[in-house]
């Protein structure tokens, strides 16, 4: 696995076949490469340790603003981005599971407004398209 490029990489995969193996190994090799590793909840797996479940953009934008490359700004923008999806299809995959009730996205750093973004993306998620 060798890379040359000087840059680190955000990873963004999902649950249903290899993708975190794959990911463990490249970090395993190249642990300085690697920012953050976002894994779509398809079927549910268990993640290694560090590997950020998601199910929307707008949980990636929150991890993001935590780690202080998006601004509180740009994730709202994609929560209203998210929130304007005008079928859930654009959400997420429909064979994708549905974030249960009690999900949070990553919302230690988060004002009222991203809360209310996710309140309303969970509404959104839970009405029958």
């Amino acid at each position: 696995l060798a890379v040359a490029n000087p840059i680190p990489f955000i990873l963004c995969g999902d649950d249903t076949e290899f993708d975190p193996q794959i990911y463990a190994k490249f970090i395993a090799a190249h642990p300085e490469k690697v920012l953050a590793v976002y894994i779509r909840s398809i079927v549910g797996r268990d993640l290694p340790e560090g590997f950020h479940p998601f199910y929307t953009a707008f949980d990636i934008a929150c991890h993001e603003l935590e780690a202080k490359r998006l601004s509180p700004e740009q994730v709202i923008r994609i929560g209203q981005a998210v929130l304007g999806a005008e079928k859930k299809s654009r959400l997420f995959p429909y064979f994708a599971k549905i974030p249960p009730l009690n999900f949070l996205p990553k919302l230690s750093l988060a004002d009222a407004t991203l809360e209310a973004i996710w309140i309303k993306i969970t509404e959104k998620f839970q009405k029958k398209s």
